[in-house]
């Protein structure tokens, strides 16, 4: 049996099979297509494989992204408690980027006049002080059938997270009373407070809803024509799976699930060769991401901003993620000269269609990979494998321009282009480690996607990072590699504000909180036909000093017992003197949030050793000029990856290719292949 992933980016989308049995693996590229359901198909349809012998398939879209960032959602409708029908505009009074004069907040989904109040009032404590006006409802409901183009409702009442009843009763009547349209409730999506980001929350998945159910649709559809009768996973953000049945009702849990599967593959890969601290780096053709991983375990939060830039905080997700953080450059990023006469790289990107200059598709605008080729970086002949012919002459005409604007000469501004997009994705790794108080130089670079092994070794120069993993996985799919290492999760979460004085009242009490939301995950893994008894379970505690804003998540057992609860005050004065830098003992501390997360372990796929003997001349495939800046131009040797002899080493520079990516070994560096195939990079 086989089990496929399946990862959809800005130019490419990419498939990787492994059979199960036998370890034989197959993989593809093939261009994303503005019907993005046909360009998922016309991959699986290249891997050459009878669906019907597929187990899984796992599945990263961008889809639900695209759709915000966009603005191409469904026309969507509020109804919120009476006096909150402005929250989405009023939003907070702090400002998330307090220093920048170019602060906008961002422009509501859903127009005010599509925000509709119902006369309901439930406390902070769950207790129902007004109960839901269903005349309210009825006007609503009359009033929507006025809008036909209005396909998805959303659903937000204050201290829902308290108490969903008043949230639930409306669900259900207008499934009863307004047909045919999506609904989405924010009591479904997270219990956690703070109304503005749990209705932002809501709408965001309402908006995206139509579309994500009919894309999740079409391609069950198309899987089940293919014969496929297994399991088809959609990838989420907190870097679990589930079934497409299931998810597609919840399209904003899916946010980023492609970058993130590279984040858990690259965690695998660290177990295996025994690099816990990681720093990994998915550099793709129209963006670069970057996120940490710590002694094997990713950092994780509870609040997401969607399309945050410059100008505009985002708007909030609250739902569990794994940190990634984001940049507009890829390989198809164009380069080009503003008002002021500066180069810059990015965030326009040609993508797939027309591509870059050399691609010869009618692309005229210089790109990063148009730089790498002029400057000998990258194959001046062909790329994937030979699948895309590439015309160095093209890429020089695209860039002369720039070159001529400037003074300069093609191979310098080449070369300027390329240092401008490092030091860009460099940028990237400082927003992921420094900024965030970890130190680069203490974590491993684990580089992949087309662009990420090119990068890869200019940021490690930048940030003094002494070690490189280029994964044994062809770079270049990557992330679809990671998804078949995903495990089914559930999580829920819950605010239940405990001031704790430490007694076995307290403790009977949490454990309660936590068993409710237990039964809770356990309820979603038997809608989706998983046993419960097989399911592993984690249990966490969001808490702060009494009298604090902000809280630190910290890991807890079930059942609580007095013993626990003091252990688990003490993990989180000990969490905060890690993060902050002190911590008060004696204090009286308050839990906010309640997290429950349930996991069922799917079997991964074994990564194996492998020996490549032989000479490393044989891995020799040609000698380059490369250009490296100041007019100096040197003979590179470029190398096979799939020939190198295992534990053979290279010194830089030089360059070793492989199908989807080329991997940069600079002077002072030395690289070799270990025994699972990987390239590791290393100062001398």
């Amino acid at each position: 049996m086989w089990r496929v992933g399946v990862d959809i980016g800005g130019a490419f989308t990419d498939a990787y099979a492994l059979n199960e049995e036998t370890g034989e693996f197959r993989w593809v590229k093939v261009e994303t297509t503005p019907d993005i359901v046909s360009g998922v198909v016309e991959a699986l349809k290249k891997l050459g494989i009878d669906m019907g012998s597929v187990r899984f398939v796992f599945h990263g879209q961008t889809v639900v992204i695209n759709t915000i960032v966009t603005r191409t959602g469904a026309r969507t409708a509020l109804i919120t408690t009476r006096g909150f029908r402005d929250i989405l505009e009023l939003q907070r009074s702090n400002r998330r980027d307090l220093y920048n004069l170019m602060y906008r907040k961002p422009e509501p989904l859903v127009p005010r006049w599509l925000r509709f109040e119902v006369e309901e009032r439930v406390m902070y404590d769950g207790t129902v002080m007004i109960p839901l006006n269903y005349k309210d409802l009825d006007s609503i409901i009359e009033r929507l059938g006025k809008v036909p183009d209005v396909s998805s409702v959303a659903i937000s009442y204050i201290n829902s997270y308290a108490n969903p009843k008043h949230e639930i009763e409306t669900e259900e009547y207008l499934k009863e009373h307004l047909k045919g349209k999506f609904i989405s409730r924010s009591s479904a999506l997270t219990r956690l407070w703070r109304e503005y980001e749990r209705t932002s929350t809501v709408v965001l998945n309402a908006y995206v809803l139509p579309k994500f159910y009919n894309y999740v649709t079409s391609l069950e559809e198309a899987f089940t024509k293919m014969g496929f009768r297994g399991v088809f996973y959609i990838v989420l953000s907190n870097g679990g799976v589930n079934t497409s049945n299931f998810i597609k009702n919840y399209p904003i849990y899916t946010v980023e699930g492609g970058p993130i599967s590279g984040v858990f593959g690259a965690t695998r890969l660290g177990s295996v060769v025994s690099e816990g601290n990681l720093v990994v780096l998915d550099g793709g053709s129209t963006t670069t991401k970057a996120s940490l991983v710590r002694n094997l375990n990713y950092l994780t939060r509870s609040e997401y901003y969607i399309g945050a830039s410059r100008y505009s905080p985002g708007y909030p997700a609250m739902i569990p993620i794994i940190e990634v953080f984001e940049t507009g450059l890829g390989g198809t990023s164009i380069a080009w000269i503003d008002e002021a006469g500066r180069l810059r790289v990015g965030p326009k990107a040609a993508g797939s269609y027309p591509g870059p200059a050399c691609y010869g598709r009618g692309g005229t605008e210089p790109t990063l990979t148009d730089a790498y080729v002029i400057t000998g970086f990258l194959n001046p002949r062909e790329l994937l494998g030979g699948a895309i012919k590439v015309n160095r002459e093209l890429a020089i005409k695209a860039v002369k321009p720039l070159a001529d604007r400037l003074g300069l000469t093609v191979e310098e501004i080449a070369f300027g282009i390329i240092r401008l997009a490092n030091e860009l994705a460099t940028n990237v790794i400082r927003v992921v480690s420094i900024q965030r108080g970890y130190d680069p130089r203490e974590f491993a670079l684990v580089a992949h996607g087309g662009a990420g092994p090119m990068f890869a070794p200019f940021i490690a120069e930048e940030l003094n990072i002494k070690k490189i993993i280029v994964p044994f996985i062809p770079a270049g799919v990557f992330n679809a590699w990671g998804m078949l290492n995903l495990d089914v999760i559930h999580d829920a979460t819950e605010t239940r504000i405990m001031k704790l004085m430490v007694n076995e009242i307290e403790t009977k009490e949490i454990s309660k909180i936590v068993e409710e939301l237990r039964n809770k995950v356990m309820s979603d893994f038997k809608s989706e036909g998983i046993d419960p008894s097989l399911v592993k379970f984690e249990y966490y505690l969001d808490m702060r000093y009494y009298g604090q804003e902000y809280t630190l998540r910290v890991q807890t057992n079930y059942p609580v017992t007095l013993d626990v609860l003091k252990n688990t005050i003490k993990s989180f004065e000990d969490r905060h003197h890690s993060e902050y830098g002190f911590k008060l003992e004696g204090n009286p501390v308050e839990i906010v949030n309640f997290y429950v997360r349930g996991i069922y372990e799917l079997p991964r796929p074994e990564i194996k050793q492998i020996s490549v003997t032989g000479d490393i001349s044989k891995a020799l495939i040609e000698e380059r000029d490369v250009y490296m800046g100041n007019n100096n131009v040197i003979r590179v040797p470029v190398y096979s990856k799939e020939s190198l002899p295992t534990d053979a080493e290279i010194r830089g520079p030089a360059i070793i290719e492989e199908s989807t990516a080329t991997i940069i070994v600079l002077n002072g560096w030395k690289a070799m292949k270990d025994r699972y195939g990987n390239i590791i990079m290393a100062k001398k």
